[in-house]
């Protein structure tokens, strides 16, 4: 079972109060008289309530695909808190919401203050480069604020009346105000980890470390005990084939999260100038190479940027072989329910730069020639794979969600696919073929 709430003041609006009308004003207004569905993805609906006074908020309810039940919800909401209050991180304010399932609606929900403006995202491709490079320094002083307050454990934060069981309270190293470390010491737990891939099917009934750590290494270990306790009672043979959200943030290990952000992530050659032939190319040649040029320009002011302001974080994305170190790690929990290849191929990786990166012991791991050659075999069939799902992104995901409008077109794309691939094969391979698709018959 759950843990239960030990004062109904988790489930209300507590960063201050009004003096008067302030049943009104928690959400300004008393009734609500239009609900719009505006979003529903893999782990959360999304929707848009018109109060009686023409005001509205934003209501949200998570999937069961979410993650684990109450702990979902509660860390969310503590986490945006603790952004908004201790780190000063812009977040919505929080309404209302409801972690117990047992609740009159019927569901975990958040209710938050409906954002105003436009998404970054519609702008950000008719932005110019100064526009663009304003937002970056921007982002560098969120990510300032992020760092600046280091927690004493690796888990995911919670109200402290929470009730949840192993939580330990928060607290930090951090230079700050007395004032303030006492509000993260009083107001704030870390406790087991939300996220996910820790509560999957038979998992979220199994006894597992999920938290909270003190020592990295805790953590790191945790990933593969849990998934060798998971895979032993549990796994069966599957086919090869592959069919500002606060949510799931956690308290984590910054080599780990630590990453350039999506805006300025640019993993092609830098370029910082046009071409000497760039006068003879072709129009659309010339917006291509200056979207390199703004891109590589972007990039590269970022990384100066960090350079001067976050240290920590700048060591940390430079670091020697870093995503070599840190793949092993990120894929460890994907063996089973994704594919092994990922897992196996950042181990090779490791094991080739293993006296590179600076080791003072043999590399525990190794590939004998006919490991690689396996490797490689099955490798060019996974990367296969890749290219077709990244050649449909636009109409199908890999998890096989499509949006109604293309929904015809998508099943039409598969039964074709189907049916070439059943006049190409034969014997067994096509059996199986026959077997794995058989869901395309369906619709």
């Amino acid at each position: 079972m759950p843990p239960q709430p030990d004062t109904a003041d988790l489930f209300r609006y507590t960063s201050g109060r009004w003096l008067w009308d302030e049943e009104q004003q928690l959400v300004g207004a008393d009734i609500c008289t239009v609900i719009t569905k505006l979003a529903e993805g893999s782990f959360n609906k999304t929707f848009r309530l018109e109060m009686g006074n023409g005001s509205s908020v934003i209501a949200r309810i998570p999937h069961s695909t979410a993650g684990p039940r109450y702990y979902t919800i509660a860390s969310e909401v503590a986490t945006m808190e603790f952004a908004r209050t201790i780190l000063g991180v812009p977040t919505p304010h929080v309404y209302a919401w409801n972690a117990d399932v047992g609740n009159p609606v019927g569901s975990e929900y958040i209710i938050v203050k409906e954002a105003s403006g436009t998404k970054l995202e519609d702008l950000w491709n008719d932005y110019s480069l100064e526009e663009k490079f304003a937002v970056m320094k921007d982002l560098v002083q969120l990510e300032r604020k992020m760092l600046q307050v280091p927690l004493n454990r690796y888990g995911s934060l919670y109200y402290a009346g929470a009730n949840i069981r192993g939580a330990v309270p928060a607290d930090t190293c951090a230079e700050i105000p007395t004032e303030l470390k006492d509000t993260i010491r009083r107001r704030f737990v870390i406790g087991p980890l939300a996220e996910r891939y820790y509560w999957s099917k038979e998992r979220a009934e199994m006894t597992l470390d999920r938290g909270p750590w003190k020592q990295p290494h805790d953590y790191v270990l945790s990933l593969a005990y849990r998934e060798k306790a998971w895979i032993q009672p549990y796994a069966t043979s599957k086919s090869r084939r592959r069919p500002a959200n606060w949510q799931g943030l956690c308290a984590a290990l910054l080599i780990i999260q630590a990453r350039h952000p999506g805006l300025v992530d640019y993993s092609s050659k830098v370029i910082l100038k046009a071409p000497e032939s760039f006068k003879q190319l072709n129009l659309a040649e010339k917006a291509r190479i200056r979207g390199l040029i703004s891109r590589s320009i972007l990039l590269y002011l970022y990384e100066k940027q960090i350079a001067r302001e976050l240290l920590l974080l700048n060591k940390v994305l430079r670091f020697n072989h870093g995503w070599t170190r840190c793949n092993p790690v990120l894929f460890v929990g994907d063996t089973w329910e994704d594919d092994l290849l990922p897992l196996r191929e950042s181990l090779v990786r490791l094991e080739r730069c293993w006296n590179e990166s600076g080791f003072d012991f043999p590399c525990p791991i190794h590939f004998t020639e006919d490991d690689l050659r396996v490797h490689a075999e099955e490798n060019t069939g996974w990367n296969n794979i890749q290219n077709f799902w990244n050649s449909v992104a636009d109409v199908v995901s890999r998890d096989g969600w499509t949006p109604h409008h293309l929904y015809r077109d998508t099943v039409s794309l598969f039964t074709e696919l189907r049916d070439i691939g059943l006049k190409a094969m034969v014997g067994k391979k096509r059996d199986a073929f026959e077997i794995q698709t058989q869901w395309v018959k369906k619709h």
